[in-house]
């Protein structure tokens, strides 16, 4: 049997637990997805890098925070196909607002089902 940790030790595993599901780390660097940065372990200098970015940073406290109150989306959870965002509205992260999703979900493909590509534009145009 386990030990049991103390109340504030464990809030803070929590915390880190909740923040790092956006967290990609290879042999090299990680990447945030919440943020859409990539950073480099050669040359950050930094013991801690990735904890440093999740506790520091403002872009990736108020992403979340948005993530939270459900404003930012995460394109990969709305249940759409992921090149309506791409080629159809140009974003380029892992998220995006909940406006965007309603205008992605809008869309539709005019390239129709003989092309190997969609091409997708705003319902009511061509």
């Amino acid at each position: 049997r386990l030990p049991a940790l103390a109340r504030e030790v464990l809030l803070r595993i929590f915390d880190f637990a909740r923040e790092a599901r956006f967290v990609a780390i290879s042999r090299t660097g990680f990447d945030c997805t919440l943020c859409g940065r990539t950073w480099s372990f050669l040359r950050s200098g930094d013991d801690a890098p990735i904890e440093r970015h999740l506790r520091t940073s403002k872009v990736h406290r108020r992403r979340l925070r948005s993530v939270e109150l459900g404003n930012l989306v995460e394109i990969a959870s709305t249940g759409l196909e992921v090149d309506r965002f791409r080629e159809g509205l140009g974003i380029r992260g892992a998220f995006c607002g909940r406006d965007q999703v309603d205008a992605a979900a809008r869309l539709v493909d005019v390239a129709g089902p003989s092309r190997s590509r969609p091409r997708w534009v705003s319902s009511g145009h061509s």
